[in-house]
């Protein structure tokens, strides 16, 4: 195994503490947009349909419009968070 030159080594450890500094950060980053994905696309339905069983029809259909709408305009948003598990498991 060939030894590594003093500039090799130096631009190892340019990107070694890089990583170090920054890794932390978007750890936190990513998991947040996970949170919030998850609920934007999960908690809106289970709170219709418990609006709906209690009754309150005009504020279950509001909710499931409201979700409607951000399942269609959101996908973008959506497309970027998942695609970071992607590119992680590579």
């Amino acid at each position: 195994m060939p030894r590594l030159t003093k500039h090799e080594f130096g631009s190892l450890w340019a990107v070694f503490w890089r990583i170090l500094l920054l890794a932390p950060l978007l750890w936190i980053l990513g998991l947040t947009l996970l949170v919030f994905v998850l609920a934007l696309f999960v908690i809106p339905p289970i709170y219709a349909v418990i609006a709906f069983l209690d009754g309150d029809w005009l504020l279950g259909s509001g909710v499931l419009v409201a979700w409607v709408m951000i399942v269609r305009f959101c996908r973008p948003l959506l497309q970027w968070v998942l695609q970071g598990f992607e590119y992680s498991s590579l």
